[in-house]
């Protein structure tokens, strides 16, 4: 059962009640963890480690029952409007697609139509490692939004194929194996994009004769590039591969 929401007001450096309320708060920080979610207000900017140490303590978890690597840090300061721009590139696609694969289009619309992205700051969570590399461990200012899981057991499929939405993780599986769990479209597809949890892409060779094993880490996503027709959309425009772009806005997805 989801929590109700849970407002902390964190005093810093001996600040008063008066001067807490005195004054506006910098920093509102939304964690998310096992359907719940918790709302803490620092008085000042507060360094990522401290902030992750402070949810683990309201929580009562170590460091050793968090999966890191799926972890993840999004700047909500800013309206995010990258994914109307995928949509958009996504939708002259479609129109420019040959008649069988229209519906590909639109089905992937769809799914990123229900799913919710936000500015994701690509950095280290753990304080294990934060609070000994200070280039890893940011200053937050403004609103945040933190996300922790102790286990994940999904990986999400998107792109050319019939069935996409999440597939359970299994060990030894490769980007092909999950594609083909949610209906693999074209069998003899040579590579399929592999965006790790923490948001790393990776290119997995998947044929026959350039197939090597490479993991898939669970929390993962596993995106079957569709195919391209018409780029004149954006004439003299770069990084307007439409399957690039939603990549890119893949990266940027806020959990489930």
């Amino acid at each position: 059962m989801i929590k109700p929401w849970i407002a902390l007001i964190i005093l810093l450096g001996g600040l008063s009640t008066h001067s807490l309320f005195a004054s506006p708060l910098s920093t509102t920080l939304e964690i998310r963890f096992e359907g719940s979610s918790t709302q803490l207000r620092f008085a000042e900017p507060i360094r990522l480690d401290q902030a992750v140490m402070q949810t683990l303590e309201h929580y009562q978890l170590s460091t050793l029952d968090i999966d890191w690597l799926s972890a993840g840090l999004f700047d909500l300061s800013h309206p995010y409007s990258f994914k109307q721009h995928v949509l958009l590139v996504m939708a002259h696609q479609q129109s420019s697609a040959p008649i069988q694969q229209k519906a590909l289009w639109e089905k992937m619309r769809s799914q990123l139509r229900l799913s919710a992205f936000a500015k994701r700051v690509f950095t280290p969570i753990d304080p294990d490692w934060t609070r000994i590399a200070p280039p890893d461990n940011p200053r937050l200012n403004g609103q945040w939004l933190l996300t922790l899981n102790p286990r994940v057991g999904e990986v999400s499929v998107y792109g050319a194929v019939h069935k996409p939405g999440d597939v359970t993780w299994r060990s030894r599986q490769t980007a092909k194996d999950y594609a083909q769990a949610a209906g693999l479209i074209d069998e003899k597809i040579a590579e399929i994009v592999v965006i790790q949890p923490d948001g790393v892409v990776q290119v997995h060779s998947v044929a026959y004769w350039n197939m090597h094993f490479a993991e898939v880490a669970p929390g993962a996503i596993v995106y079957v590039p569709l195919p391209l027709h018409d780029s004149s959309f954006y004439p003299n425009t770069p990084n307007t591969d439409a399957n690039q772009l939603v990549i890119e806005l893949l990266r940027n997805r806020l959990p489930l």
